[in-house]
């Protein structure tokens, strides 16, 4: 079927032209009564709000996991449960009951409910907390109220002391529900994407570094002579250590530094190369674990 609203076409298969058809109908027949039209899907605004309404957020999370779970790294999986973790929480329709403890809640959905590998491996107490989770969770339709919206998303910025959240977690999670809800868009289960219209502004500022808090060169020396000292793991915690904080690399850059990386000279300055990081994450994010 072909139809054209706003001057752009849209189609949409069916295995029979009877169905096309039926669809057609209701098309015209919205049409006809002088209903509203997006103009992102070309649905009747009706049609959009009826499929926002029977999909509910928990099972479009899990969907969206599924479907991208190959094609993610261990490391973007594991910061998609983090995020789709506070925004299932924040969106659910009832407060929790009083023998699901919050931080058994978090772990249910961040370790199992958005890990495709593990969702099938949960324990009996997590899964009785999933089940109560999507039979509560808040329809689809919920981020089409923007109020509810601008609700959940302050949520999702503050941390569990009340505290606002670093201007990086912001980032992300904004970077996790982005294509999120551009994926909604696209199934036709909400009519726009209702994250841009928020400020992005919030979140605490980390911009700033006070020298105060910082160690001087003879507290540094200190420190790794000190790290040095230990019975294990001692020298090569002092290596890590020393690189760290003589050649400003990160954690995972410095993990990753083999011999032939260095040159170091008896006097003046040396060179490393940086030609890879290693970084980790838990073996249940990845796909061999």
């Amino acid at each position: 079927m072909r139809w054209v609203v706003a001057g752009q076409e849209f189609t949409a298969p069916f295995k029979t032209s009877a169905l096309a058809d039926a669809e057609r109908s209701k098309l015209v027949h919205a049409m006809s009564k002088g209903e509203a039209f997006d103009i992102t899907s070309g649905l009747p605004v009706s049609s959009l709000r009826n499929a926002a309404s029977e999909t509910t957020w928990y099972a479009f999370a899990t969907d969206y996991v599924d479907a991208n779970w190959k094609r993610w790294s261990a490391n973007n999986r594991e910061s998609v449960a983090k995020t789709f973790t506070a925004v299932t929480l924040a969106a659910l329709r009832t407060p929790p009951p009083d023998r699901f403890d919050q931080l058994p809640m978090r772990t249910a959905l961040r370790e199992f409910a958005f890990n495709s590998k593990r969702r099938s491996q949960a324990p009996d107490d997590m899964t009785d907390i999933l089940t109560w989770v999507d039979r509560n969770s808040s329809a689809m339709s919920t981020w089409t109220d923007s109020e509810r919206v601008e609700a959940i998303v302050t949520c999702i910025d503050t941390k569990l002391n009340g505290d606002p959240c670093a201007k990086s977690s912001v980032k992300r999670h904004r970077r996790v529900l982005n294509p999120a809800m551009k994926r909604a868009v696209a199934k036709r289960i909400l009519p726009n994407n209702p994250l841009p219209k928020l400020a992005t502004g919030g979140g605490k500022s980390t911009r700033g570094l006070d020298k105060r808090c910082l160690i001087n060169p003879e507290q540094a020396g200190l420190l790794l002579g000190w790290v040095h000292t230990r019975p294990r793991g001692g020298s090569r915690l002092h290596a890590f250590f020393a690189t760290m904080y003589y050649c400003g690399l990160r954690p995972e850059e410095a993990v990753a530094l083999r011999v032939h990386d260095a040159t170091l000279p008896e006097t003046g300055w040396g060179e490393v190369i940086v030609h890879t990081a290693t970084p980790e994450v838990g073996s249940q994010w990845s796909t061999s674990g």
